[in-house]
């Protein structure tokens, strides 16, 4: 897809918009070897990218939309302005994590106009229900292409029981397991062949979520782990340092509420953070 100078957009600093079931990233730079467990889209703006995949001894360069699969070890090299549009597993990203783990291939190229209307969204205009309709429009885009049906639905039992721990409603692995008539073996086994994870590393990042999205709501720290679900705010202290790699006060957002959804721009601190990130 033809793109000039005139539609490329301006960073001036990473930006982050986040909605339900996925987030995007607009930056420029260069990131450290890294191992994230969400399914992204890298999409160029402008100049091509190029991407090492370590532990698959492969540097990639691409000017068109490129699927990574969950757990790939990848490193960004410097290149132009690029969105990166991150896809939870238990969203629309399911079927493709699956087809991507089972085929043992890392990444997929996209055709670039799956992902077009992301093009067209820019840093610093009000992201909201706009964005939100972008982001179904591409989901159901993806759920009409041949790799979609590749792979078979997930369980809803896994479906049902990864609602339950993202909405802040799971109690034992025990009381998870007869809530959709599983014994608790048979549940722990599942839903790790499913979202890579196990229960309890899915809880502690669904608690993460749920208490970032509060503190960019403007709650103050001292009160999000409680909101989460963390048993104090050590707790939560040490999560954040676990998952994200910094302490909760070390997390540069910008705090905002736009139309129901939560935006936020890492400011001047964006660089020394994002350097800090350890790989996982």
């Amino acid at each position: 897809m033809p793109r000039s100078a005139a539609v490329i957009p301006s960073l001036p600093a990473p930006k982050i918009a986040v909605v339900e079931g996925a987030f995007l990233y607009w930056t420029a730079d260069t990131n450290l070897p890294h191992r994230p467990h969400l399914l992204k889209v890298y999409v160029p703006l402008g100049s091509p990218m190029l991407l090492s995949l370590p532990d698959h001894g492969t540097r990639l360069e691409f000017a068109g939309p490129l699927l990574v699969g969950p757990d790939v070890t990848q490193q960004v090299h410097l290149s132009g302005p690029r969105l990166t549009v991150f896809l939870e597993p238990e969203t629309a990203g399911f079927r493709i994590c699956r087809f991507l783990r089972r085929h043992a291939a890392p990444y997929l190229p996209l055709a670039p106009d799956l992902v077009a209307p992301l093009l067209a969204l820019r840093p610093g205009q009000t992201w909201g229900p706009r964005l939100l309709n972008t982001l179904i429009d591409t989901r159901d885009r993806l759920r009409e292409s041949p790799l979609w049906g590749s792979c078979e639905a997930p369980p809803k039992a896994i479906l049902d029981v990864a609602a339950r721990i993202v909405t802040g409603q799971a109690s034992s692995r025990e009381a998870l397991a007869a809530a959709v008539g599983m014994s608790a073996r048979a549940l722990t086994a599942s839903f790790r062949e499913v979202t890579g994870l196990s229960l309890r590393r899915y809880g502690q990042w669904a608690k993460l979520t749920r208490a970032v999205a509060a503190a960019v709501m403007g709650v103050p720290f001292a009160e999000t782990s409680a909101i989460a679900g963390f048993s104090d705010q050590a707790h939560f202290t040490r999560s954040t340092r676990a998952l994200l790699g910094a302490v909760p006060s070390g997390i540069p957002f910008e705090r905002a509420l736009m139309r129901g959804n939560f935006y936020a721009g890492l400011g001047p601190r964006a660089a020394d953070f994002l350097a800090s990130l350890r790989p996982s």
